[in-house]
């Protein structure tokens, strides 16, 4: 996914334009790779796709008070969780609330990984 989907997605959310958000999203997601997570971590860096600013600057705080995080914490700019989001917002706009639905469960998935990230002990998101 291309860094500014979801900030494009926004845009075109606020602005009415239901249809062109649908689409772009809709290809955005096409794109997700098999096994895509919002938070991924290598010797250095702990990248995660945090959804605003102030998730990013909560978790980091957290992070480092609670966990004594010594990796520099990445904010990936794209977040497949977000973009189901943001389609389910498209679609219960256009009173689709059924696929609204089905978008909200399938960010929630998503989502669900991190829970089970925390629970077998890795970094917890904001």
């Amino acid at each position: 996914m291309e860094p500014s989907v979801n900030r494009s997605a926004d845009q075109l959310i606020v602005k009415g334009h239901f249809a062109e958000a649908e689409a772009l999203l809709e290809r955005a997601l096409q794109t997700m790779p098999v096994g895509w997570n919002p938070v991924r971590e290598d010797d250095r860096f702990l990248s995660i796709a945090f959804w605003s600013q102030e998730e990013f600057l909560a978790h980091s705080h957290h992070a480092i008070e609670r966990d004594g995080l010594t990796k520099s914490i990445m904010w990936v700019d794209c977040s497949y969780s977000r973009a189901w989001y943001q389609l389910a917002v498209v679609e219960s706009k256009q009173g689709l609330f059924d696929r609204a639905l089905f978008c909200i469960d399938c960010g929630l998935h998503l989502e669900r990984i991190i829970g089970t990230m925390e629970r077998k002990g890795l970094p917890a998101r904001g």
